[in-house]
């Protein structure tokens, strides 16, 4: 069986004539494996406080931002047609290049091909099958998984009161295409009904009925010796804190276990249902689920990100930090067809385990400008307000003290939290990133609400920063 140090072995092995370029908007998007591929370089378009940390680690680095002062559709698909880019890649491309980015698109695709490079990501057609909301649902709605109850229709035509569910509770709308909650809508009432057929009446969606409970996210991986499966979180959405969105996604807590009372078998059953399916219409390497696990224990299937996982930079560095084989490293086995041996049993068992780990971030609730730049680095709080630019109440008696640098979840070496902030002039859009918070404990209570303390830091970062 491989081991974390041969299955780095063999990975670096293959790439060391064959650059791996990671191409996104975000550079967190490529963050994970950095410090363990020789031959990685990270290109992006935003330009952020992680260029220090790249350098740093020796990791080759490209920010289109720093280069155009005019900035650029967020978009790998334009990052790769950039002249600035096509000059970088030149300089450091060799006879066979790797291509990665987080979210495949047809343009990318393309783009890829017409520089002789291999895609590290499923095709845009497979992934616009398995996530695309209604052909989703089309996908998953004859596997012995559990599902809420559904169906897809004509939005003018979905009737308040002849819906297949009792809509007393409400219902789910969604669009079939949509990021962090925002083509999700939650219909109240038969008036949102109608408000939202008036706006899109030829649109089709789908209709759920509304499961109420704990929202989780589990990260998995199609491989050719079975189907990988790791970090189950809970998902933090809705706070209203932190997203004007009432699904938009602001978190995730790996340490959190308590509704999950029927156990992790019935779970585990449906992925792998899920995962095999993919497999047998040709998808392979990660993708990612998101479960509802209602006042009962019992679960329900949401839907399936057909991707990498937005959680799984984190997620890589808690399993590096436990000896564990990344799933982003089982993926880039798959695309580089590289032979590993890895039992998916006993790596599910593990890496299925709760962690003390968990990250929240904030969305504005409106488009902001960054008018006070925080360092990213790990912090912590202060009783005494000593040595602190942010406070947590008027008094200036409780503060945030910066302790170091840092830049992943790794360099939380001495208690306190990690802070990852956008530079200074940065724009950041209705329902963008402003910042990021990690740490090494959960951030849950028993009700599954954040601990008052954390909501404290998130007001005195975005007061500061505002």
């Amino acid at each position: 069986m491989d081991s974390l140090d041969s299955v780095v072995d063999k990975i670096n092995q293959r790439t060391a004539d064959t650059p791996v370029f990671y191409l996104s908007n975000d550079p967190e998007r490529a963050m994970g494996l950095e410090q363990l591929i020789m031959n990685y370089h990270v290109a992006c378009i935003d330009n952020t406080q992680y260029e220090s940390y790249f350098k740093s680690v020796g990791t080759k680095f490209f920010c289109l931002d720093d280069l155009r002062a005019d900035g650029v559709y967020r978009s790998s698909g334009k990052l790769i047609i950039s002249p600035e880019f096509k000059e970088y890649f030149e300089h450091y491309s060799n006879i066979n290049n790797y291509f990665q980015t987080f979210k495949i698109s047809s343009l990318f695709e393309f783009q890829t091909k017409k520089l002789g490079a291999v895609v590290l990501n499923t095709t845009s057609a497979l992934n616009r099958r398995f996530e695309d909301k209604i052909s989703q649902f089309e996908e998953l709605k004859n596997l012995d998984i559990k599902l809420p109850k559904s169906f897809v229709s004509e939005l003018e035509s979905v009737q308040f009161k002849n819906v297949a569910f009792d809509p007393r509770d409400g219902f789910v709308i969604q669009f079939d295409r949509g990021h962090t909650g925002s083509g999700t809508v939650f219909i109240k009432d038969e008036k949102e009904l109608i408000e939202l057929k008036k706006k899109f009446p030829k649109r089709h969606v789908k209709v759920s009925e509304l499961i109420k409970g704990c929202a989780y996210t589990l990260n998995c991986c199609v491989g050719r010796n079975g189907i990988y499966m790791g970090g189950l979180s809970a998902q933090i959405t809705g706070v209203s804190l932190l997203t004007p969105n009432i699904g938009g996604t602001v978190g995730n807590d790996w340490s959190y276990r308590k509704d999950l009372v029927k156990g992790l078998e019935g779970i585990k059953h449906d992925v792998q249902i899920i995962g095999e399916h993919m497999k047998r219409n040709g998808y392979k390497g990660m993708f990612g689920v998101d479960l509802i696990i209602d006042e009962k224990g019992d679960h329900k299937v949401i839907e399936i990100n057909a991707r990498q996982p937005a959680s799984i930079p984190i997620y890589t560095k808690m399993q590096l930090a436990e000896g564990q084989i990344p799933l982003a490293a089982i993926h880039l086995m798959e695309f580089m067809e590289i032979d590993y041996e890895i039992d998916s049993e006993k790596y599910n068992e593990i890496n299925l385990a709760a962690k003390p780990y968990s990250q929240v971030f904030m969305r504005p609730e409106k488009a902001i400008i960054i008018n006070n730049e925080v360092s990213m680095g790990v912090y912590a709080l202060r009783g005494d307000g000593s040595n602190c630019k942010m406070f947590l109440d008027e008094n200036k008696d409780q503060g945030l003290a910066f302790l170091h640098e840092g830049y992943t979840v790794a360099d939380i070496q001495e208690g306190g939290f990690l802070v990852l902030t956008q530079k200074l002039g940065r724009k950041i859009k209705l329902n963008g990133e402003m910042f990021r918070i990690q740490f090494k404990q959960g951030v849950l209570d028993e009700s599954g609400r954040l601990f008052t303390w954390v909501e404290s830091i998130f007001l005195a970062l975005k007061d500061y920063q505002l």
